[in-house]
């Protein structure tokens, strides 16, 4: 559960850097989840994708915070404390914004998948200041 977690926050991070450089959106299917079904993109309105641009930039700062220091661990001990901690704070910060672990990762699977959800979220993302 912990390395999935951590993969949901490289794609996010992959996937910010991405719809920030106005580049077609290609996240790996299986880093992010369940596959959208069709007619998913409908369901997620702009209340929710601009929630989801707060939470992807926050969990870009988890990950980038994180993923040298696990790149750099030496010990299998060191390695899931880390991830430990990362995992607690991408959750953390998932639910703060009003997702669940699963729906952030389903909405990020549907950007990777939809131009549309893709454009929508990039807007939000230039429009959306963190802090």
């Amino acid at each position: 559960m912990k390395l999935r977690t951590l993969a949901t926050a490289a794609a996010a991070v992959a996937t910010i850097a991405v719809l920030a450089a106005a580049v077609p959106l290609a996240v790996p299917a299986q880093t992010v989840g369940p596959q959208p079904q069709a007619g998913q993109s409908a369901a997620v309105d702009d209340t929710e994708l601009k929630s989801f641009a707060v939470a992807a930039k926050r969990v870009k700062r988890v990950a980038d915070s994180y993923l040298p220091r696990l790149a750099e661990s030496q010990t299998i001990q060191e390695t899931d404390a880390l991830e430990d901690a990362a995992y607690l704070e991408v959750k953390e910060v998932v639910e703060n914004e009003g997702f669940s672990v699963s729906r952030f990762n389903q909405i990020l699977a549907m950007a990777g998948t939809s131009p549309d959800i893709a454009e929508r979220i990039r807007s939000h993302l230039q429009q959306t200041q963190v802090q």
